[in-house]
């Protein structure tokens, strides 16, 4: 859900799309989204930040794509065009779990996202004032032997925590951060 606006949320699909809705206009089976951003490939997950400012999408086409929701408009056949892009390798295959961005709660412009590089690591990226975002930081660790799919910044403290899809945990304070 978009904090800024509470009716509105988005979805993500293994058809491409991500998909805006606003829930004061679903009505009958056949409801229609707002608003649609076609992707390369399937889409893992997207999200808005805290602030509703951004909305990220991740999938397998290797790209992380940002929006400034204030410039979301509709008017081409694909949905609006990105305010920017990210390569990332988001390829995890079929065994490990998709990879998802999450926002910082306590920074509106910040998110973490797993990733496939070696050594393994986590990755934090900024988004600027213009939507542009750029990784800002690797997280690194030698008891990191596997790909941590899941990862989420604490909601009020320094510390982030990464896992893997077989269940191990990394907490990360804030003096590795």
């Amino acid at each position: 859900f978009n904090q800024a606006k509470p009716y509105e949320f988005c979805t993500a699909s293994l058809d491409r799309t991500v998909r805006i809705w606003d829930s004061r206009k679903l009505t009958g089976k056949r409801a229609k989204p707002t608003f649609q951003m076609v992707h390369g490939l399937c889409v893992t997950g997207a999200r808005y930040s805290p602030d509703g400012k951004y909305l990220v999408s991740c999938n397998n086409d290797c790209l992380l794509r940002i929006w400034d929701t204030a410039k979301i408009k509709n008017k081409r056949p694909n949905g609006p065009e990105p305010d920017s892009q990210v390569r990332h390798d988001t390829r995890t295959g079929r065994w490990l779990t998709k990879f998802k961005c999450e926002w910082d709660p306590k920074q509106s412009n910040v998110f973490i996202v797993g990733s496939m590089d070696r050594p393994r690591c986590v990755e934090i990226f900024g988004v600027n004032d213009d939507a542009k975002a750029s990784r800002i930081m690797r997280l690194r660790d030698d008891y990191i032997g596997s790909v941590q799919s899941i990862n989420v910044f604490h909601e009020t403290r320094d510390v982030i925590l990464s896992a893997n899809s077989s269940g191990r945990c990394h907490v990360w304070s804030s003096e590795q951060i």
